[in-house]
C-alpha cells in the first residue's frame, strides 16, 4: 500500500496479521513477480556463473505451507525452463 509505505517505510514493525494496515506483506514466489521477472533473476544469475540452490522462505499468510511451496516450486521451475538455464 503506497500510503502505508510513505508512512512506515519498508521496516514496517505493524503486526503481520494486520495485512491492510502494513506497507508490504510476504507472498508465495510466483503471486508477487510473474514467471518472466523470475526467469530474468535466475538468468542473471546464471549469466554471471551462479548454479547453486535457490532457497524459499515461506511466510505468505495468505497460502498453506503446502500450497505455498506449490506455487513456489511451480513458478520457479517455469522460469529455470523459460531463461534456458540447464539443471543438473
Amino acid at each position: 500500500d503506497p500510503v502505508n509505505l510513505a508512512a512506515k517505510g519498508v521496516l514496517d514493525l505493524t503486526d503481520r496479521s494486520d495485512t491492510a494496515a502494513r506497507s508490504w506483506t510476504f507472498r508465495s514466489v510466483g503471486d508477487g513477480h510473474d514467471v518472466g521477472w523470475w526467469a530474468a533473476f535466475v538468468g542473471e544469475l546464471a549469466s554471471v556463473g551462479y548454479d547453486h540452490v535457490l532457497s524459499i522462505e515461506h511466510e505468505d499468510r495468505t497460502r498453506s505451507r503446502d500450497d505455498g511451496l506449490r506455487r513456489a516450486v511451480g513458478t520457479l521451475q517455469a522460469a529455470i525452463r523459460d531463461a534456458g538455464v540447464p539443471v543438473a
